[in-house]
């Protein structure tokens, strides 16, 4: 019986590749990326301290201040960042 190009496939499919052992290193690389991804991290930051609800407001409402003001200047031809 010959071997076909299938036989070969499926051969090379069922057997289990070598992975190099992690250290951890790599290990700890993955987790910090999934906790980024799933917002765990910034979720921590944030509920490290309390801030009242209106403190909250009167941040959002100072950063969209300061980037309409940024945006304003660098709308100009004058305007370098040094």
């Amino acid at each position: 019986m010959r071997n076909t190009k299938r036989d070969f496939k499926k051969d090379f499919n069922n057997k289990q590749r070598e992975r190099r052992p992690e250290t951890f290193d790599m290990i700890f690389r993955k987790f910090k990326k999934k906790a980024e991804r799933d917002g765990t991290v910034k979720e921590v930051r944030d509920r490290r301290y309390f801030i009242k609800p209106s403190e909250e407001k009167n941040i959002i409402n100072n950063q969209l201040k300061r980037r309409k003001k940024l945006n304003k200047l660098k709308a100009k031809s004058s305007y370098r960042r040094r």
